[in-house]
């Protein structure tokens, strides 16, 4: 329901930063940071050259696994945190193949929701190649 052959970027604040996740249709999530959205033609030479897929290979926060069911979306992913790293879920509405909105964050435990925020993050699909390669360590 989504398209693959590229990334989704969320744009906010000011000055303007974005934040980039790639979906590839393994199920497999990259994050793909939230640096300045001036800094967004560097941050792509970096997917082309491979300099971006080499350093996100050593560290778990940048990967994790989505899943569309309908018109829902959920990314299960690590944060940055005090050791030991905790997985959180982003779940969020598809608007159509190129558009979807997070609205809840959260972590799960025992099968209920613990820590709970309210999101409205658009993300807007861009068409780029190469993608990262979604092999890795840390998704199985």
């Amino acid at each position: 329901q989504l398209k693959t052959n590229g990334y989704y970027m969320h744009i906010y604040g000011n000055p303007e930063n974005i934040t980039i996740y790639f979906l590839n249709r393994d199920g497999v999530f990259i994050y793909a940071g939230s640096p300045p959205l001036k800094d967004l033609g560097v941050l792509e030479q970096e997917f082309i050259d491979g300099t971006f897929n080499n350093y996100i290979k050593k560290y778990k926060t940048s990967w994790g696994v989505f899943a569309i069911e309908d018109k829902s979306i959920k990314i299960e992913r690590w944060y940055p945190s005090e050791p030991p790293l905790n997985a959180y879920i982003e779940e969020g509405e598809i608007l159509n193949d190129t558009t979807f909105i997070i609205k809840e964050i959260y972590r799960q435990k025992n099968n209920k929701k613990k820590e709970t925020k309210t999101r409205n993050e658009t993300y807007h699909f861009k068409a780029f190649s190469p993608k990262p390669d979604s092999a890795n360590n840390f998704v199985k």
